[in-house]
């Protein structure tokens, strides 16, 4: 037979092995459910996050969408400044043939003007595809970055998603194994009361 202080000292390094266990397990429950919330928190700024680049995404696209628009008017007001150019130089032509009269001369002026004016629009046209070119370089870039972020956002919001997951998992695992061990120590106490 076991004596009374044997098994009262089993008894007390019994119940304080059962408190630190449950202890511990208590830490790593409120650590796994403090890491779930956290991670649910994570995918909440991420999609939000998301969100944001999603509507970036799609302002980029209108004003690239724009500038395409802009450039087809600058390349029709080109068009119209060459075709003005050409007149200028037909009206010229046409003043030329008859340079005596004071019609003609004043012909050949406004002919001349015309042709100033057509040039003028035909420089100001091209300074201004080439300004919305490199506008719709940048626009491009900047969707192609933006494209890369959102993936990127949608991986680690997909990771934060798995990471709650087993947090959630990982404190539910905790929780039954603190449930088994309280049933361990009840057990143990009713058997040392027993004996």
């Amino acid at each position: 037979m076991v004596p009374e202080k044997h098994l009262a000292q089993a008894e007390r390094i019994l119940k304080q092995t059962a408190q630190s266990i449950t202890n511990n397990l208590n830490a790593i429950a409120l650590a796994s459910e403090t890491n779930a919330r956290g991670a649910a928190s994570g995918v909440t700024e991420i999609k939000q996050a998301s969100q944001f680049v999603a509507e970036r995404t799609l302002q980029t696209k209108h004003s690239l969408g724009t500038l395409n628009n802009f450039m087809e008017h600058s390349d029709s007001i080109a068009h119209l400044a060459q075709q003005s150019y050409i007149l200028s130089l037909n009206a010229s032509v046409e003043a030329a043939r008859d340079s005596t009269s004071k019609q003609s001369r004043g012909f050949a002026v406004i002919a001349q003007n015309m042709r100033t004016l057509a040039e003028n629009v035909r420089d100001l046209s091209q300074q201004m595809s080439k300004l919305t070119a490199i506008g719709r370089e940048s626009s491009s870039t900047t969707l192609n970055h933006t494209e890369k972020v959102q993936q990127s956002i949608q991986t680690v919001s997909e990771l934060f998603y798995d990471f709650s997951k087993r947090a959630q998992s990982q404190n539910h695992a905790v929780n039954h194994i603190m449930s088994a061990a309280e049933e361990s120590n009840t057990y143990n106490s009713e058997n040392t009361a027993i004996a």
